[in-house]
């Protein structure tokens, strides 16, 4: 199995400062908002998966379809949302069992089909966020999606 390079605990911190943030725009840290956060950074990268969007329902959904359609069976919720922020290949090798590339590859496919299918349907914004990035925007500073 792949494991995540170097450059993830730089991501780790980035994601850490992006919901500092958020949340000091939205008011949920108030003294820290008054340090003027916002006008000390050129940039703030946003993870994806829970700090825009709440794709959990989603990404357990696809999970399940694709280990259902493929392998005959659903992991537990839990184990699927333990391999949240993985890289795909990996999380679909500890959920099914399998290590052959091709089959992999298979389940791949089945997942991202069932993901672009449902995507906009069960993705939900998480709350402040719609407020957050224009205010950033106007500030200057710039934005940035950072993902696995």
């Amino acid at each position: 199995m792949r494991r995540k390079n170097l450059g993830s605990r730089i991501v780790k911190k980035a994601i850490t400062w992006a919901m500092i943030v958020m949340m000091s725009f939205s008011g949920a840290m108030s003294g820290f908002a008054s340090m003027t956060a916002a006008t000390q950074y050129r940039a703030v990268f946003f993870d994806f998966d829970g700090t825009l969007a709440n794709t959990i329902d989603l990404i357990v959904a696809t999970f399940e379809h694709t280990c259902d359609t493929a392998l005959g069976f659903m992991p537990a919720r839990q184990r699927i949302v333990d391999t949240i922020g993985l890289p795909l290949g990996d999380a679909l090798e500890l959920l099914s069992g399998i290590h052959e590339e091709e089959r992999i590859l298979e389940l791949r496919q089945i997942y991202g089909a069932f993901n672009a299918a449902n995507h906009d349907i069960m993705i939900k914004p998480i709350p402040g966020v719609a407020e957050l990035l224009p205010k950033l925007k106007e500030r200057g500073i710039k934005l940035a999606v950072v993902t696995s």
